[in-house]
Protein backbone atom coordinates (compact mmCIF):
# COMPACT_ATOMS: atom_id res chain seq x y z
CA UNK A 1 0.00 0.00 0.00
CA UNK A 2 1.32 3.44 -0.92
CA UNK A 3 0.99 6.04 1.79
CA UNK A 4 0.95 9.77 1.34
CA UNK A 5 2.68 11.52 4.21
CA UNK A 6 2.96 15.19 5.06
CA UNK A 7 5.52 16.85 7.25
CA UNK A 8 4.72 19.94 9.26
CA UNK A 9 7.16 22.13 11.14
CA UNK A 10 6.92 21.90 14.89
CA UNK A 11 5.09 24.90 16.32
CA UNK A 12 3.83 25.49 19.86
CA UNK A 13 0.29 24.66 18.77
CA UNK A 14 1.46 21.47 17.01
CA UNK A 15 3.31 20.35 20.14
CA UNK A 16 0.25 21.06 22.28
CA UNK A 17 -1.92 19.00 19.92
CA UNK A 18 0.53 16.10 19.91
CA UNK A 19 0.80 16.16 23.71
CA UNK A 20 -2.99 16.07 23.96
CA UNK A 21 -3.17 13.06 21.64
CA UNK A 22 -0.52 11.11 23.53
CA UNK A 23 -1.29 12.24 27.07
CA UNK A 24 2.43 12.50 27.83
CA UNK A 25 4.43 15.24 29.56
CA UNK A 26 7.27 15.39 27.05
CA UNK A 27 7.92 14.42 23.47
CA UNK A 28 10.90 12.70 21.94
CA UNK A 29 11.55 11.63 18.39
CA UNK A 30 9.44 8.61 17.50
CA UNK A 31 12.11 7.28 15.15
CA UNK A 32 15.42 7.50 17.02
CA UNK A 33 14.05 7.95 20.57
CA UNK A 34 16.95 10.33 21.41
CA UNK A 35 15.80 12.57 24.29
CA UNK A 36 18.57 15.09 23.57
CA UNK A 37 17.48 15.82 19.98
CA UNK A 38 15.02 18.71 19.62
CA UNK A 39 11.87 18.03 17.63
CA UNK A 40 11.81 19.56 14.17
CA UNK A 41 8.73 18.19 12.42
CA UNK A 42 5.64 16.11 12.68
CA UNK A 43 5.04 13.35 10.16
CA UNK A 44 1.32 13.05 9.46
CA UNK A 45 0.00 9.88 7.83
CA UNK A 46 -3.72 10.45 7.30
CA UNK A 47 -4.40 7.02 5.77
CA UNK A 48 -3.63 5.27 9.05
CA UNK A 49 -4.48 8.22 11.34
CA UNK A 50 -0.92 8.41 12.71
CA UNK A 51 1.18 11.42 13.70
CA UNK A 52 4.85 10.99 14.57
CA UNK A 53 7.24 13.49 16.12
CA UNK A 54 10.64 13.68 14.40
CA UNK A 55 13.93 15.35 15.29
CA UNK A 56 15.96 17.26 12.71
CA UNK A 57 18.24 14.34 11.88
CA UNK A 58 15.36 11.96 11.26
CA UNK A 59 13.47 14.59 9.27
CA UNK A 60 16.46 14.94 6.93
CA UNK A 61 16.52 11.16 6.47
CA UNK A 62 12.87 10.93 5.38
CA UNK A 63 13.63 10.30 1.68
CA UNK A 64 15.32 7.08 2.82
CA UNK A 65 12.10 6.02 4.48
CA UNK A 66 10.76 5.62 7.95
CA UNK A 67 11.76 2.48 9.76
CA UNK A 68 10.82 1.63 13.30
CA UNK A 69 13.84 1.16 15.48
Amino acid sequence: MDLIVNTQPVTPSAIAALLAIREEDELICDRCQDPDEPLAAMLVIDAIDETLALCGTCTRELPRGYQEV
